[in-house]
C-alpha cells in the first residue's frame, strides 16, 4: 500500500466565516496564462489554483484551495514555516507580479488576478512566506497602501 504525503492528504471541508464562502474561478498570471485546474487537485470538488514555488534548495508545483480563506495546499515540497519562497507561474515559468511590499515585515505580496482584465481587475495578493496565511482580496477601487510603510485601513 503507498504511504501518503502528508502534504496531500484530505482535510475537513472548508467552513467560512459567517457562512459566506468566496470561490476562486478563474485565475490567471500577470501574462494571462490560467492557473485554474493545471492538475487533477481539487478542494472541496473545486480545481485547485496552482504556482510554481521555488526555494534555495526546492522547486516544485503548490495547488493552492481556490476558496478564499482556506488555508489548505498540496504539494510535494518540505519546506519550512515562515522560509520566503518566489512565486512564478507553472505555465509561463515567470514570477507573478510583486503588487506590494510591507516595509516592517519584509513579507512581498503577488498577484493571482481574478480575472483576464489583469492589472487592471480583481487580484488575490499572496504572500511569499510560506504558510503566512496574510493574503489579500483587492478589487480595482482598493489600494495597497504597505509598500509606502502605511497601514492598511
Amino acid at each position: 500500500m503507498p504511504t501518503k504525503d502528508p502534504n496531500r492528504q484530505k482535510k475537513a471541508q472548508f467552513v467560512p466565516k459567517d457562512g459566506v464562502a468566496i470561490i476562486v474561478t478563474q485565475a490567471f498570471c500577470s501574462e494571462g496564462h490560467s492557473l485554474m485546474a493545471i492538475s487533477d487537485v481539487k478542494f472541496d470538488g473545486y480545481p485547485a489554483v496552482s504556482v510554481r514555488v521555488v526555494t534555495e534548495t526546492q522547486d516544485g508545483l503548490v495547488h493552492l484551495s481556490p476558496l478564499y480563506g482556506d488555508a489548505r495546499k498540496a504539494c510535494d515540497l518540505s519546506i519550512a514555516r515562515g522560509e520566503r519562497c518566489k512565486i512564478f507561474c507553472p505555465v509561463g515559468d515567470h514570477p507573478l507580479d510583486c503588487v506590494g511590499h510591507d516595509e516592517q515585515s519584509g513579507v512581498g505580496y503577488y498577484a493571482i488576478y481574478l480575472t483576464s482584465r489583469l492589472g487592471e481587475g480583481e487580484l488575490v495578493a499572496v504572500s511569499d512566506l510560506w504558510d503566512d496565511f496574510d493574503s489579500r482580496l483587492l478589487d480595482n477601487v482598493d489600494m495597497f497602501l504597505r509598500d509606502e510603510g502605511e497601514p492598511d485601513e
